[in-house]
């Protein structure tokens, strides 16, 4: 896990408050780069950075702090002039170089987890267990966090022209409020992989059994210039998770679905249907 906020490097002067805003984001969302790497403690550098329309795309490398050997990991992060993250993308996860001992030990491994697994998945309390919310599908790997409910949703963030605003998802119903939940897939294959999120894409499960589907796009609201915000309702980090997108091989997409859900609901799953099939149990 990530402990230590790293700081911007000197060099690309023009670009130095992007690249510190990249690099904040980058240690501060560590849980990105999967339980293996997440829980590390990781040193992050600046590889290139590149004025795209009104954004800077920095383009990080990461790897564990201390000795390592392997090819550092590298992702791209993109950046408005007032330091606000718009788009996240994993180009590759860093590669240790192992001994051929280990490759043996692992092999022995194999055939002592046809026991072992069994016994643990059954003897094993998921409660116990924080990474239970990170699956794998055919193609993907999902990982859910936990559910963030608010009465009212609020953000700020870019709209397609790249102008920022301050957004609002309020319930329709009474009784109800918003259910907000972060999704990361990974595409574990050399193919691309083409996703359609939508209202069919996931569902989330409360133990009354109802399902429900994420709300559309179409219920974000843009509020008014100089319009009050519940500061416990603001989720200064959400990015929604919608619409046609490509994964390529080894890439990974994250971002936010949002649930209208009857106030002290309980929640038990998050069941995933764009292009594999995944269910996280909570």
């Amino acid at each position: 896990m990530a402990e230590e906020r790293p700081e911007a490097p000197t060099e690309h002067a023009e670009h130095m408050r992007e690249i510190d805003a990249a690099m904040v984001f980058a240690s501060e969302n560590a849980y990105a780069y999967g339980p293996k790497w997440s829980k590390r403690n990781l040193v992050w550098d600046v590889e290139s950075t590149e004025a795209r329309d009104s954004v800077v795309r920095v383009t990080l490398s990461y790897r564990p702090g201390g000795a390592f050997r392997g090819q550092p990991g590298s992702e791209w992060i993109e950046v408005q002039p007032d330091g606000t993250v718009t788009a996240r993308n994993q180009i590759r996860s860093p590669k240790e170089d192992l001994p051929w001992v280990l490759i043996g030990v692992a092999a022995v491994a194999v055939i002592a987890a046809a026991v072992l697994v069994p016994w643990i998945l059954f003897f094993n309390d998921p409660g116990a267990d924080p990474d239970r919310l990170y699956v794998s599908g055919r193609t993907l790997w999902m990982r859910v966090s936990e559910v963030d409910v608010v009465p009212q949703l609020y953000y700020r963030g870019p709209d397609i022209e790249a102008q920022t605003h301050n957004y609002t998802v309020a319930p329709d119903t009474e009784g109800t409020e918003i259910a907000i939940i972060r999704v990361e897939l990974h595409n574990q294959t050399s193919a691309t992989a083409h996703l359609v999120i939508d209202e069919e894409a996931a569902i989330l499960e409360t133990a009354d059994q109802v399902r429900h589907r994420p709300l559309s796009v179409d219920r974000i609201v843009v509020l008014p210039d100089g319009t009050e915000v519940d500061p416990l309702s603001n989720r200064s980090d959400f990015i929604p998770l919608w619409g046609s997108v490509d994964i390529n091989g080894g890439e990974s997409l994250t971002g936010m679905l949002i649930f209208e859900v009857p106030v002290g609901s309980e929640f038990i799953a998050v069941r995933w249907s764009a292009t594999d099939s995944m269910i996280a149990r909570y």
